[in-house]
């Protein structure tokens, strides 16, 4: 094994410990919504401690079916492009939403192989 490729393995490591950031800071805005939503404390860290172990046993138990929360999440990436793109256009729209659900998968898959990595 040579340096490069060492330094290539711990900057995908990085990338990867950034989207898990990004995986996590949606949780926690996903939980405290939730909490508002419904009025109660216990709701919210409910869907926190669940949404965390829900993704936790899903990368470790069940990695086949993590593409499906992996989807589900980055349509809410697209759907908010296509919010914001609907303020300049149809086409706009389209764009953004395709373009955030790309983004979306894209992180969540990084994230994904973050928790695979501290499975290991």
């Amino acid at each position: 094994m040579d340096s490069q490729s060492v330094r290539r393995g711990i900057t995908n490591a990085k990338i990867n410990e950034q989207a898990f950031t990004y995986l996590f800071t949606e949780i926690m805005l996903f939980s405290i919504f939730i909490g508002l939503t419904i009025g109660s404390w216990f709701a919210g860290i409910g869907v926190l401690v669940g949404s965390i172990i829900l993704f936790v046993l899903v990368t470790s138990v069940f990695p086949q079916f993590a593409i499906f929360i992996i989807i589900g999440i980055s349509l809410v990436w697209g759907y908010i492009g296509y919010v914001i793109g609907g303020i300049f256009g149809t086409e706009a729209s389209f764009a953004l939403a395709f373009f955030g659900f790309l983004a979306g998968v894209g992180i969540h898959y990084s994230a994904l192989e973050y928790t695979g990595d501290l499975g290991n």
